[in-house]
């Protein structure tokens, strides 16, 4: 009778879970919790901890995360999901730091935790132990990747998003429109390489509001997720935001068909390949310094950041190497230049306004689209960008789609 219970509610658990119907998924994994070996008891506290996470229960969150651990404390993952939350959502991170340790021993191949260490040495400010994390985490996942096999899928994930917009030989300056359920829309090209297009009015003014609404109430401080390499000695943080993902609910999944029909890519092929929606928050002085939003270990092939406010001074999204900067590209051979130089630009003038390159500015249901790499699938280092800052009396939002990403207050 036991086992069958166990059975149900389990099932339950993993059905609701995959619904999106959390708060019956949590109730039923915490009824089946006791009654389950260890292992998979720290993968059950696991999953409620992240559900928890996600809506802002931190503390519920960090519960579930520590029980997992004390379930099975040799289990890596469980250890790395205890780091991910003491470190960015309690800023403990020399806790942090002991179980992404264990992580690491128990499983050496978890490129993840190096990753993770990186991030946590540059939130402190040991920016040379960043750097070695990030490298061994690159190396790690080369050494571990069979160079054809295993990444023709993500290869041709880039190849057929990028063949869409090749197709349409757009040019610099050049605008196309697409009718989409009576209503058309405006696709302007602002530059070739990084291929970077923008759509106003791509979200109604409703959809920005429910999109700010639905996660108003689990915000979080944000925490650089890598690609920040070569921060300089300055104490003013890399990123400054807080920031929620939102999981998929029928405005979003009416906003993603747009996007489906937009860019020609079948429906089924984008909710395969995106992630959940992440909205940020930018308050005064809010930024996101220079970085890229892929990795060797994290591949994202496009960016679609929508933004859901306007915004009257600053908080413009700055892409140093785009259209007419194209001359500041030589010599740049990886994304670590690409970011160094731009941070070099970035501190040594204090009028935002004066740097070069393309900077977006957000406008209420303004979309911008850009590729993180280039066509023959390698990272592309000119895809480089930055949050900058918000002036003063400025709030900005804004959200990411990452095809595999930020809004200001910007929303």
């Amino acid at each position: 009778m036991q086992k069958d219970f166990v059975q149900q509610t389990l099932n339950r658990a993993l059905t609701s879970h995959r619904s999106g119907d959390l708060n019956d998924a949590v109730k039923a994994y915490e009824e089946v919790i006791p009654y389950v070996s260890d292992s998979v008891k720290a993968s059950l506290h696991g999953n409620v901890g992240a559900i928890l996470n996600s809506q802002g229960s931190n503390e519920k969150a960090m519960f579930h995360f520590q029980s997992a651990v004390e379930s099975d404390t040799k289990s890596s993952s469980a250890h790395f999901n205890l780091a991910v939350i003491l470190t960015s959502k309690f800023e403990l991170h020399k806790k942090a730091l002991k179980h992404c340790l264990i992580a690491l021993r128990l499983d050496p191949s978890n490129y993840k935790v190096l990753h993770l260490m990186g991030n946590i040495y540059q939130n402190i400010g040991r920016n040379e132990e960043a750097e070695k994390c990030f490298s061994s985490a690159d190396k790690l996942v080369r050494e571990n990747e069979d160079n054809k096999s295993q990444n023709i899928e993500s290869d041709n994930s880039g190849e057929i998003l990028h063949e869409k917009l090749i197709i349409m030989k757009m040019k610099e300056d050049e605008v196309l429109s697409f009718t989409i359920e009576g209503e058309t829309y405006y696709l302007k090209c602002l530059s070739q390489k990084p291929l970077i297009v923008v759509v106003d009015n791509f979200l109604l003014p409703q959809e920005c509001q429910h999109i700010m609404s639905a996660v108003q109430d689990s915000l979080t401080q944000s925490f650089v997720t890598g690609g920040g390499i070569g921060e300089d000695a300055n104490a003013e943080p890399y990123r400054s935001s807080y920031n929620a993902w939102l999981p998929q609910d029928s405005t979003l999944s009416t906003i993603k068909t747009r996007l489906s029909a937009l860019l020609g890519i079948p429906m089924s092929y984008l909710v395969q390949k995106s992630e959940d929606l992440q909205v940020v928050k930018y308050e005064n002085g809010g930024q996101f310094k220079v970085h890229h939003d892929s990795s060797s270990f994290q591949k994202r092939f496009v960016t679609a950041l929508l933004y859901l406010n306007d915004v009257s001074n600053g908080g413009e999204t700055w892409f140093p190497f785009a259209a007419a900067n194209r001359d500041s590209t030589e010599g740049i051979v990886s994304t670590e230049d690409a970011i160094s130089r731009s941070l070099l630009e970035f501190n040594s003038k204090k009028a935002h306004n004066t740097l070069s390159g393309l900077k977006v500015a957000p406008r209420q249901g303004r979309m911008a689209l850009f590729f993180n790499h280039n066509i023959s699938g390698d990272l592309d280092p000119l895809a480089v960008h930055a949050g900058l800052p918000l002036s003063s009396n400025s709030c900005d939002n804004i959200a990411d789609n990452l095809n595999g990403s930020n809004p200001l207050e910007k929303w």
